[in-house]
């Protein structure tokens, strides 16, 4: 009798993207979500800012094994993760954000409350988004930002942003988004290039 290949294996079997780390036993994991029936992601301590050859797919059933430790965060419905400050600390859980990854970019000065003395004459900011639609991540990016102390003096390019089309260095602020939902990145200058 010939078996047929169950349509449902990926269920029965999901894996996760594991954090190096934590396969290693360096650390404990932190950071898990169940991004769709068959899929997770584990991190540990610093897993934002690791690069994409620093995680190892590994069966969630070997998961167990190693870390115990996250067998109550393997309950989650998807669509949702947990997290926690350290091995002992109990897990929160949230929804994971929903939505496309939108870089917005502006050019800003500070008001008198972050000019830090006048030492601060302006900024570039990149503000990573998970938004439905880019207007909703303008609102929520331009919000962020008067409310942080900011003027707004030019609108930068705005685009869609997958994790295969990314610069290098900008990784971990895309990964911090998916976390999130929302990562804004200042890069600040002085006074005198404020006016040139």
């Amino acid at each position: 009798m010939r078996e047929t290949p169950n349509k449902n294996s990926e269920q029965l079997h999901p894996s996760a993207a594991v954090h190096r780390p934590v396969l290693e036993g360096r650390t404990c994991a932190i950071y898990v979500a169940h991004q769709s029936r068959a899929e997770w992601l584990v991190g540990g301590l610093g897993f934002a800012e690791a690069e994409a050859d620093r995680f190892e797919r590994v069966a969630l059933m070997v998961l167990r094994t190693i870390d115990p430790s996250v067998n109550p965060a393997l309950s989650l419905p998807v669509g949702w993760c947990a997290f926690r400050e350290h091995a002992r600390a109990p897990w929160t859980r949230g929804r994971i954000p929903q939505g496309r990854t939108f870089l917005l970019t502006y050019e800003l000065r500070p008001t008198q409350a972050v000019s830090q003395g006048g030492s601060v004459g302006g900024a570039f900011a990149n503000c990573w988004v998970i938004a439905k639609r880019v207007g909703d991540a303008v609102r929520r990016s331009r919000r962020h930002l008067e409310d942080t102390g900011w003027v707004i003096v030019a609108d930068g390019p705005r685009s869609s942003k997958t994790a295969d089309d990314l610069a290098e260095g900008t990784e971990s602020y895309f990964r911090q988004a998916q976390i999130d939902g929302f990562v804004c990145v200042l890069h600040t200058f002085p006074p005198e290039m404020a006016d040139s």
